[in-house]
């Protein structure tokens, strides 16, 4: 059984998000949408404490760990690297595939060594 949630005006405003068939239950994400956003992220990145964040912003200390975890995370990765998170991926898939080359090569040069030494 799904659950779906009707979602009135009020709730809106309130930092909901309306339903859709893939989040039946959606909500915005409360420090997305918080008018402060920029600066929480800066200090995020900063390293300043959730705790000292939430003191002055009014968040939770809850809210801005999933922020940071869900949202900020895939930001600073990409400002780092200066590549997309797609473009990271094939990258990475790339690399995967030539250790395993290489794995194989090992491999083979191993049996052969280990097949001249009997």
């Amino acid at each position: 059984m799904v659950l779906t949630s009707r979602v009135r005006e009020d709730e809106a405003v309130s930092g909901k998000a309306a339903p859709t068939p893939e989040y039946p239950m959606a909500h915005l994400c409360s420090t997305c949408t918080h008018p402060r956003k920029k600066e929480i992220d800066e200090a995020l990145k900063d390293g300043a404490t959730l705790r000292d964040i939430a003191a002055q912003t009014g968040l939770s200390v809850s809210a801005l760990h999933r922020h940071s975890r869900n949202h900020l995370a895939g930001q600073v990765q990409n400002e780092v690297t200066g590549l997309p998170d797609l473009e990271l991926e094939r990258k990475v898939d790339e690399l995967e595939s030539q250790v395993k080359g290489l794995t194989k090569n090992v491999r083979l040069i191993a049996e052969f060594l280990a097949s001249r030494m009997r």
